[in-house]
C-alpha cells in the first residue's frame, strides 16, 4: 500500500507540477521555478528491496540457505548492507532505530529484524519477519507437476506449468504486484486524469476531531503547498496564438497583419489596457492570470476598438522591440568574430611556444654533444637579457625582459656592487650550508593513559585536553650540523602554548636547552657540549648528513673516515646523561675508498621503491660521491636492509665546477623533491633535475629532466645556495612536483614539474620563473627556504580528532603548507610568502630577524617546528646561537638564544 502512494505520488508530481514547469520552460517564459518535492529515491529504495526479496526467494527454493540460518534475518543483512551502510544517515532506508531501555530489558527488536523507509508522509518501521515465506505464490514444483499430469480435466487446470520451473524463476506475490502497479500507471498516464485530495483530520481514528499541525503535515508532504504556488504566481489560463489571431484580427487596423502572431497578440493586450503582469506571451501559447480571458472575451463582444494614440504607441513599442532584436544579432555577430580571432591567435602563440621549445631542445642538445662554442671575451650579460629566453611565465613569477642600453649599463654598475657585497657574505666551503633537522624526542613522550587520570579541564572535550597536555609535556629535539659535528637541542613547547596554567610559564621553562654533541658512529650517545668527552676529539666529524623525509626519526650521516652510519634517534633525557640517544640501525652501508669523497646523501622514500625493496624492509640512500682526480660527480642508489646491502645504480653527472679536489666542487644541496620521484641538484653554476623512476625488471634507475644551468646564464653564473619542495598548489592540476630555489644574488626561482603520458616527468617552462616582489637584498644569499606545517599552536588537533591518530605518528608524517613558506637570506631578512587566489605567490611579511655582520658573514639555517607550528628555529653559525622565533608575533626578536659552541 505504501509503495503504491509513492508511486501514485511520484506520478503527481511529474504528470503535474513538473509538466507545468516544463510548459513555461519550452514556451521561453522566465516564469519563477519551485523546488519539487522529489520522491524518487524512496521509489528506487523499495524496488530495489524487492529485488533484494525475490532474489533471496528464489534462493529459499533451491535449498542454497542452509537450515539453521534465519533467512529473513540473512535477507534484511543484504538490504542492510546495499542501503544503511551509515546507520541512520541522509539515506531513503534507515536502520531501525534501537531502544536502549528495551534492549536492556530484552525485548527490543535485533539489528537486523527489519529497517525504516522515509516516505514521504513519514517514516515507517517494517519488520522482515516472515517475508520470504509470504512472498513465494507457488506450490512445490512437485506438486505442480502431479496436478499438470492428472487425468481429469478439472484437476490439470488447478496446475501451473510456470510453477514447475520455479527453481529457475520465482513466481512472488511482490513480482505481481509490480506489475499490477504498472499497468495502473500506464493506464493514467493515457487518460485525462483529475485528483481529488483527501486528509485526515486526525490520528486518532475519533470523529469531530480536527489537528492542526497533523493535517498541515499532510498538506505540505502531499505537494499540495506547490500546486497552489503554481496556480498562484503562474498562468492556468493559456489559448493558441495562431486561433487568438484569427479570432481577434478585426481589432486592429490591417497594417497589423504584417507583424508575426507573437507581436500580433502583444498588440492586443496592450490595445485593451490588460496589466502587464497578468499575461505573457510565448513561442506558441498565450499565457494569462485566471479571469483575464473571460475579461478579453468580454471586450471582443462589447467591438471597442483602440483609439489611434494607442496605435501609434503600440506601433512604436513593436519597432523598439524589433530594433532591440537586430542589435543583440548584430552583437552575437561581433561576439563569434572576436572569439575566432582570439582562438587563432591561441593557436600562433601555441605554435610559437612549440618552435621556441624545439629550439631550445636543438641547442641543449648541441651543447650535450659538441661543448660550448669558443668565442671571444665579450662583455658580461646582466641576469635580465641572460634570462630573456625563459618562456612567459605565470602571475605568481615574473617573466625576463629585454632592457636597453641605459638600463643595461645601470644594471651593470649595480652588478659590480652587488659582487662586493657578496664577497662580504662568503659561501661555506663546498657550497654546504648549515644544516637544521627536526625530530620527535620519544624519550620525553607522553602517554594518552597518564592523562586520561589527571589534569583535565572538563570546560573542553576530553580528547582536546588530551592533545593539548600531550603537546604541553612533549618535546621536540633540534638536531643542528654545521659540516663537522653534529649539536643537538632540547625544544620544549610549554613556553610557547597559550593557557598555561600559572603566571610563571615562561619563567619555568626554556624552550631551548640540554645542548649536546652527539656521536652518531660510536657510542650513539649525546655528551654535554662543556664536558671533557665533547672537547676530546674522540667523536669522529661528521662531513654530511640527512634525514629521512617520511619516518623522520631515521637520519644517516657520514664522517671524516668515509663510513656511513644510518641510526634512528630516541632522544635526549636530562635526567639520564649516559643513556644513548640513537640507535644504529643494521645494515650499514661499507666504508668508502680513501680517494672517494661523500658530498651530499639524501633517502628515497617507500612510495617510489620497487616491491622487492619494501616487501624485505629495505631502504634507499642516494650519495654524491666525487673521486679524486676525476672531472665527473657519482650519484649511487643504495638498497640498505638488516644485514647486507646492494648497489642499485651509478649515475654519471658533469659539472663545470667539479676539479680534482673536494674544496674545487661547489655543491650547495642535493635532495628529493616532495613526491621524492625527482633529485634536485644545484650549487655554483650548476641546477639539475635528475627523475627517479622504476624499470619493467624492478630496477631504479636515475634520468636527467633538466639541465637547468646550461639553458640560463644568469644561473650559470651564480650559486644555487638553497631548494624547498611544498606539496603541489591545489590549483595547479596534474603537477607532479613544485620546487623553489634560492640564489646567492638574492633571487627566488619556481620551478614546475609535471607528468607525462609515458609516466615520464618535465619541466614547465611555461610556469616556471623568478617570484615577484622579492624584497631580498641583491648579491645577499637566500641561505634558508622553509616550509610551515600550520600557523597556530593548535593546528593540528582538529585532524587529530576526526582521524583518531596518535599524535606522535602524526607528527612524524604530517606534511608541510602547500599554500605559503619562508625565505631567509644570510643577513636575517626574513620574507613570508603566501599563495594567494587571483595573485599567485604574495610577499605578506619582511622581518630582520637577526641582526646581520659582514665582517663574519653569518651563514643561517632554520626548520620549522612540528609540536609547536608557529615556532621556527633558527641558527647563527657566527654567534654559535640557536634562537627561536614565533610567527605569532612577527615584529618581536627571536627569543631564548642557546649557546652551541664546543
Amino acid at each position: 500500500i505504501n509503495l503504491a502512494n509513492e508511486r501514485l505520488q511520484h506520478f503527481f508530481i511529474e504528470e503535474v507540477l513538473s509538466a507545468e514547469q516544463n510548459s513555461y520552460r519550452s514556451e521561453g517564459l522566465s516564469v519563477c521555478s519551485w523546488e519539487l518535492p522529489d520522491n524518487t529515491a524512496v521509489v528506487n529504495g523499495i524496488s530495489s528491496v524487492i529485488t533484494i526479496l525475490n532474489q533471496y526467494s528464489l534462493r529459499f527454493i533451491k535449498n542454497l540457505i542452509p537450515a539453521k540460518e534465519e533467512k529473513d534475518a540473512k535477507f534484511c543483512e543484504a538490504v542492510h548492507q546495499e542501503h544503511c551502510r551509515d546507520g541512520r544517515g541522509a539515506g531513503a532506508i534507515l536502520a531501525l532505530r534501537l531502544d536502549g531501555a528495551a534492549a536492556r530489558a530484552g525485548t527490543a527488536a535485533r539489528r537486523f529484524d527489519g529497517f525504516q523507509i522515509r516516505h514521504y508522509a513519514g517514516d515507517v518501521s517494517y519488520s522482515t519477519a516472515g517475508w520470504i515465506d509470504k512472498n513465494s505464490d507457488s506450490l512445490v514444483p512437485e506438486i505442480e507437476a502431479l496436478l499438470t499430469e492428472a487425468t481429469k480435466p478439472l484437476t490439470q487446470v488447478l496446475g501451473d506449468r510456470a510453477g514447475i520451473d520455479a527453481k529457475k524463476t520465482v513466481n512472488s506475490v511482490s513480482t505481481k504486484y509490480l506489475n499490477n502497479l504498472n499497468s495502473l500507471l500506464a493506464t493514467l498516464k493515457a487518460c485525462s486524469v483529475h485528483y481529488i485530495r483527501c486528509f485526515n483530520p486526525n490520528d486518532q481514528r475519533q470523529a469531530g476531531v480536527f489537528q492542526n499541525k497533523y493535517v498541515l503535515d499532510q498538506v505540505i508532504q502531499c505537494g499540495t503547498v506547490e500546486l497552489v504556488k503554481i496556480m498562484h504566481d503562474g498562468f492556468p489560463n493559456r489559448c493558441n496564438l495562431k486561433d487568438l489571431r484569427t479570432r481577434f484580427e478585426a481589432l486592429l487596423p490591417a497594417d497589423f497583419q504584417r507583424y508575426s502572431n507573437s507581436q500580433f497578440i502583444t498588440g492586443i493586450m496592450m490595445a485593451f489596457r490588460i496589466p502587464r503582469k497578468d499575461w505573457a506571451v510565448g513561442v506558441t501559447q498565450l499565457f494569462m492570470k485566471a479571469g483575464q480571458l473571460r475579461i478579453l472575451e468580454s471586450l471582443r463582444d462589447s467591438g471597442d476598438s483602440p483609439d489611434s494614440e494607442v496605435v501609434r504607441r503600440i506601433r512604436l513599442f513593436l519597432a523598439r522591440t524589433r530594433l532591440r532584436g537586430v542589435l543583440h544579432a548584430v552583437h552575437l555577430v561581433v561576439w563569434s568574430r572576436r572569439r575566432r580571432m582570439l582562438a587563432l591567435r591561441h593557436n600562433l602563440q601555441k605554435a610559437c611556444r612549440i618552435y621556441v621549445r624545439i629550439a631550445r631542445w636543438l641547442a641543449a642538445t648541441r651543447l650535450r654533444m659538441y661543448g660550448p662554442p669558443r668565442v671571444e671575451e665579450e662583455q658580461e650579460e646582466t641576469p635580465e637579457e641572460a634570462l630573456a629566453l625563459e618562456p612567459p611565465t605565470p602571475e605568481w613569477t615574473t617573466p625576463p625582459r629585454r632592457k636597453s642600453t641605459t638600463a643595461c649599463a645601470q644594471d651593470a654598475a649595480a652588478s659590480a656592487h652587488e659582487r662586493r657585497t657578496r664577497r662580504q657574505f662568503p659561501t661555506p666551503t663546498n657550497g654546504y650550508s648549515p644544516q637544521l633537522f627536526v625530530a620527535l624526542n620519544s624519550d620525553a613522550e607522553g602517554q594518552y593513559a597518564a592523562f586520561l587520570q589527571s589534569d583535565i579541564n572538563m570546560a573542553n572535550p576530553i580528547a582536546d585536553d588530551i592533545l593539548k597536555l600531550w603537546q604541553r609535556n612533549t618535546t621536540e629535539s633540534v638536531l643542528f650540523h654545521d659540516g663537522r659535528q653534529v649539536i643537538s637541542s632540547r625544544l620544549s613547547s610549554a613556553p610557547f602554548l597559550r593557557g598555561e596554567r600559572g603566571s610563571n610559564a615562561r619563567a619555568e621553562h626554556r624552550s631551548l636547552d640540554d645542548i649536546r654533541r652527539v656521536d652518531c658512529h660510536e657510542t650513539g650517545r649525546a655528551f654535554p657540549v662543556h664536558t671533557p668527552e665533547a672537547t676530546s676529539g674522540s667523536i669522529p666529524a661528521v662531513v654530511c648528513m640527512c634525514q629521512h623525509k617520511v619516518d623522520r626519526q631515521i637520519f644517516a650521516t657520514c664522517d671524516d673516515r668515509n663510513r656511513i652510519s644510518m641510526w634512528w634517534w630516541s632522544g635526549t633525557d636530562s635526567s639520564d646523561v649516559e643513556k644513548p640517544a640513537l640507535r644504529i640501525m643494521g645494515g650499514l652501508c661499507p666504508r668508502l675508498e680513501p680517494e672517494t669523497s661523500v658530498y651530499h646523501m639524501c633517502f628515497l622514500s617507500a612510495e617510489v621503491l620497487p616491491r622487492r625493496i619494501v616487501e624485505k624492509d629495505g631502504r634507499v640512500i642516494v650519495l654524491l660521491t666525487h673521486r679524486r682526480g676525476s672531472k665527473w660527480l657519482s650519484m649511487e642508489v643504495m638498497s640498505v636492509y638488516a644485514a647486507r646491502f646492494h648497489l642499485e645504480c651509478i649515475q654519471q653527472v658533469q659539472i663545470d665546477s667539479c676539479g680534482s679536489d673536494r674544496k674545487e666542487a661547489e655543491v650547495s644541496f642535493f635532495t628529493t623533491s616532495y613526491s621524492d620521484r625527482i633529485l634536485l641538484l644545484g650549487g655554483r653554476g650548476l641546477l639539475q633535475f635528475w627523475q627517479v623512476y622504476e624499470t619493467p625488471s624492478g630496477q631504479i634507475e636515475l634520468q636527467l629532466i633538466e639541465n637547468v644551468a646550461s639553458t640560463f646564464r644568469d644561473i650559470k653564473n651564480n650559486v644555487m645556495v638553497s631548494v624547498l619542495s611544498t606539496p603541489p598548489p591545489l590549483l595547479l592540476h596534474g603537477m607532479q612536483d613544485w620546487v623553489m630555489v634560492g640564489s646567492s644574488d638574492g633571487v627566488l626561482y619556481g620551478w614546475k614539474f609535471d607528468n607525462r603520458d609515458d609516466h615520464t616527468i618535465r619541466l614547465d617552462e611555461q610556469v616556471s620563473g623568478r617570484f615577484r616582489g622579492n624584497s631580498h637584498t641583491q648579491g645577499v644569499p637566500i641561505r634558508s627556504l622553509v616550509g610551515t606545517f600550520g600557523g597556530s599552536p593548535d593546528a593540528h588537533h582538529r585532524q587529530l580528532r576526526s582521524q583518531g591518530l596518535s599524535y606522535s605518528l602524526f607528527l612524524n608524517k604530517v606534511s608541510m603548507d602547500e599554500r605559503g613558506f619562508y625565505s631567509l637570506g644570510d643577513d636575517g631578512k626574513l620574507l613570508s610568502w603566501s599563495l594567494m587566489d587571483g595573485q599567485g605567490w604574495t610577499r605578506t611579511l619582511e622581518v630582520n630577524i637577526l641582526e646581520s655582520s659582514p665582517a663574519s658573514g653569518p651563514c643561517m639555517a632554520c626548520h620549522s617546528s612540528r609540536l609547536v607550528p608557529h615556532i621556527m628555529v633558527v641558527s647563527d653559525t657566527s654567534r654559535k646561537l640557536l634562537k627561536c622565533y614565533n610567527r605569532l608575533t612577527p615584529e618581536d626578536a627571536p627569543e631564548d638564544a642557546a649557546v652551541y659552541a664546543v
